[in-house]
């Protein structure tokens, strides 16, 4: 898992996760935060539809990124064998907010 930490307009930052996705054979998800705050924008190594945007004003608590936090929880789901487009939302269990 590649993490960046600038956030980048949204076309800058797909061709960001694509370098790093063909820069590094061996990461599975990468995530690079857009200017958008709260977001992220994610790829999974091998997913078709490409990069995707993540979050909600909710990314970024308890001290971690945005992308940080959508790139955490996409590995998990991935690593756990679902499918990263099955993934529509997680709520956080203190909270109840709704992240998508």
């Amino acid at each position: 898992m590649l993490v960046g930490g600038v956030p980048l307009s949204a076309s800058s930052a797909c061709r960001r996760v694509h370098e790093l996705l063909t820069g590094y054979p061996g990461v599975l998800v990468v995530a690079v935060p857009v200017l958008e705050p709260g977001r992220a924008l994610v790829g999974v190594r091998g997913e078709a539809s490409g990069p995707r945007l993540l979050g909600t004003g909710a990314f970024g608590a308890g001290g971690l990124s945005p992308a940080g936090t959508a790139a955490s929880v996409m590995h998990a789901w991935v690593a756990a064998g679902r499918p990263p487009g099955a993934l529509r939302s997680v709520s956080s269990p203190a909270t109840g907010t709704a992240v998508a």
